[in-house]
């Protein structure tokens, strides 16, 4: 059993009940006087770093849009058809784009411009492709080296009279409005459909292909049909698997797609001198190479035979 406490009145001896549970009260703890002091230290500390990494940060907003950090000329070389100044203007708006943020986004550190040859050539049909680099000699230059798309042949649309360049990869880059046809280096005209299987567009029919991953296959038939003696001047596509040759000789060819350039060429040579056919070129509608060693031809206003 816990005693009570007692208490002694050192005056007199007498004895002093004890106090009511109630009347005592705990004495406050102590702090400790270097608890309190590192408490002080660590909030001075912290505040410390907190504004030393705002201005840090600030630093480093200001730093990122200084002209010298920046780039601040863009350089165009190639150019002819295309005016520099374009190219030049369509660069820098790319670069304004891109430096709106906390940190300048054309910053010499910072900006890719990996993908800026792309777009340029996407926005430029007439451009066959374009190199971005950092020019060296000023720092905080780009030099845009371009090469433009030559005319390989026209293309005209299907029941449109407005015809347009191709150049040797199939590409259609530019208007033939006022163009000679006296002035590309073949007579080809194409006609039907066009792709964009292979090249991005952002002004269609600019920067499709014609015949798409085709054009590579009909364009070494129309080289080897040359060497060969006869003169194709247009080629038509008829669906998804066939396509014609008009020649000048006066009379067409059935093709399909995927057929061997060489075989298509020695089997064409054999049916011109056949016995049924030698000397009677004048006189042919078609001949149908579509079907390997079995040859289709037709006289105009007969009917269809083989050889």
């Amino acid at each position: 059993m816990q005693s009570k406490p007692r208490l002694v009145d050192l005056r007199g001896g007498r004895k002093i009940p004890p106090p009511a549970p109630g009347d005592i009260r705990p004495q406050a703890p102590r702090r400790s006087q270097l608890k309190q002091r590192k408490r002080r230290v660590r909030a001075v500390v912290t505040a410390a770093v907190c504004v030393c990494a705002l201005l840090t940060a600030y630093a480093l907003h200001a730093a990122s849009y200084l002209p010298r950090f920046t780039y601040q000329h863009v350089t165009v070389t190639g150019a002819h058809s295309v005016a520099s100044a374009d190219v030049e203007k369509f660069v820098e708006n790319k670069l304004g784009e891109s430096s709106r943020g906390f940190v300048s986004g054309r910053n010499i550190f910072i900006y890719d411009y990996s993908s800026l040859s792309r777009e340029i050539v996407d926005n430029f049909p007439t451009l066959k492709d374009a190199e971005v680099t950092r020019d060296a000699a000023i720092g905080n230059g780009l030099s845009v080296s371009v090469r433009e798309r030559v005319p390989f042949a026209q293309w005209c649309e299907v029941g449109n009279p407005d015809c347009y360049l191709v150049d040797e990869d199939g590409v259609v880059f530019a208007s033939a409005a006022g163009v000679a046809t006296s002035s590309l280096p073949t007579p080809y005209v194409f006609s039907g459909v066009l792709s964009t299987s292979s090249v991005s567009t952002v002004n269609a029919p600019y920067g499709e292909v014609f015949a798409g991953t085709h054009f590579a296959g009909i364009k070494a038939l129309l080289k080897m049909l040359h060497d060969s003696g006869v003169t194709p001047i247009a080629v038509r596509l008829e669906n998804d698997s066939d396509f014609t040759i008009s020649l000048a000789e006066g009379y067409y060819l059935k093709i399909s797609f995927g057929g061997d350039a060489s075989m298509l060429t020695k089997n064409l040579a054999l049916i011109l001198n056949a016995d049924a056919l030698h000397g009677k070129a004048s006189l042919l509608e078609y001949i149908d190479l579509r079907f390997g060693n079995r040859v289709y031809y037709k006289f105009k206003g007969q009917a269809q035979s083989a050889q």
